[in-house]
């Protein structure tokens, strides 16, 4: 009968586990074309309108890769001065940090400040987990291994038992799949 409980209170865990983690599972937002916006300090929120084959001005650098291409016309104050194009593009650099790479048609480019604001968290996946286990027994230990796929870690352990009656050593195999959340 405890068996029983015990395995329907597992099942019962594990579809709640696994609808938990369906639940908290992370959205994709795309985004859309929008308009552009003038703001009452004078500034412009620039148009968006995605493209995902648009080409960047300007060379990227060794390893990065372009994550957004900004052109911006300004118009001088002084009114002899010609309408001056920059063209911005935001990379990402093989070690996931963001650099801007800034560059002119019509001009040269003399200095610029990239400062970033939010900081980057930068979440490396490593999906290998390994391990010792005691138990509460005498002489009980084993050795664990894990490993998560997607919202999935499956895992194998090895244990060492002591046996009260014969005073030996017996060893067992565990295998185990569970759902993350």
């Amino acid at each position: 009968m405890i068996k029983w409980l015990f395995a329907a209170f597992m099942l019962g865990a594990f579809i709640g586990a696994g609808a938990l983690a369906m639940w908290n599972k992370p959205v994709k937002v795309a985004e859309q074309p929008a308009a552009a916006e003038r703001q009452a300090d004078g500034s412009l929120v620039l148009e968006r309108k995605p493209d995902a084959k648009a080409k960047p001005a300007h060379a990227i650098p060794k390893g990065g890769k372009a994550e957004r291409v900004v052109r911006v016309d300004v118009q001088p104050d002084r009114a002899d001065c010609p309408i001056c194009t920059v063209d911005l593009t935001l990379v990402r650099m093989p070690d996931d940090t963001r650099r801007v790479i800034a560059s002119s048609p019509t001009g040269t480019v003399l200095g610029g400040l990239d400062v970033p604001i939010v900081p980057l968290v930068i979440e490396k996946d490593h999906p290998w987990a390994a391990g010792v286990s005691r138990g509460t027994g005498d002489e009980s230990w084993g050795l664990w291994l894990d490993r998560d796929i997607g919202p999935v870690r499956i895992g194998g352990e090895a244990n060492k038992i002591s046996e009260s009656t014969t005073g030996g050593s017996k060893y067992e195999a565990r295998f185990k799949i569970g759902l993350m959340f």
